[in-house]
């Protein structure tokens, strides 16, 4: 191979490589020029259902009679349509839920709020005259997932014999009655004193 052709070899060569060179600059400099994309936000978390107008939840006691027992009430105000009402003893830590269910018989109540979920026995029922069914009563911990998850996002779903429906307080007083019942009925604090 004669020396000219190695002479243009070796150019062309050379020339190729400062042509990849400058694509590859150019390459930087276009996405320099690309503005930056911001990551999407997380989305919100999924609004709890709409309140029903006329039903609301508000807060009871304590009263002279009855000191220690505070209530929570989901209900239309000076009416007997009480869906469900919450009490408790202040500091107990246990909170009784009750409902009216058309149905006799019926041995178990289910509480959901967001992704909580449970089912609680009857622990006492009662013959009921508004419905012809029965008062129940489940007692539950004041500390129990639905009930925390209810305080937090201010409704709560009642399903009783395969009826479900959802207890959605108004903004504003609504809620703060919900998170005063709560605070009244958290365990009292363990003292740390010890036994004498």
């Amino acid at each position: 191979m004669n020396r000219t052709m190695i002479a243009l070899l070796g150019a062309l060569m050379l020339a190729g490589c400062g042509g990849d060179e400058e694509a590859t600059d150019d390459a930087a400099a276009d996405h320099a020029e690309t503005p930056a994309v911001e990551a999407p936000a997380a989305p919100a978390p999924p609004a709890g259902p709409p309140p029903v107008e006329g039903y609301d939840w508000s807060m009871h006691g304590p009263s002279a009679e009855e000191p220690d027992l505070v209530s929570l009430t989901y209900a239309v105000p000076g009416t007997g349509d009480t869906p469900l009402y919450l009490d408790c003893r202040r500091g107990s830590g246990v909170v009784a839920a009750h409902t009216d269910s058309g149905t006799p018989g019926v041995d178990a109540v289910i509480l959901r709020s967001g992704e909580a979920q449970a089912m609680y026995l009857v622990t006492s029922r009662i013959p009921s005259e508004l419905s012809g069914g029965e008062l129940l009563t489940i007692e539950l911990p004041a500390m129990d997932a639905p009930l925390q998850a209810f305080r937090t996002a201010g409704w709560i779903n009642l399903s009783v014999a395969g009826q479900a429906r959802d207890l959605a307080a108004h903004p504003g007083p609504a809620r703060e009655a919900i998170e005063s019942f709560f605070r009244a009925c958290a365990p009292a604090p363990a003292s740390g004193a010890a036994p004498g």
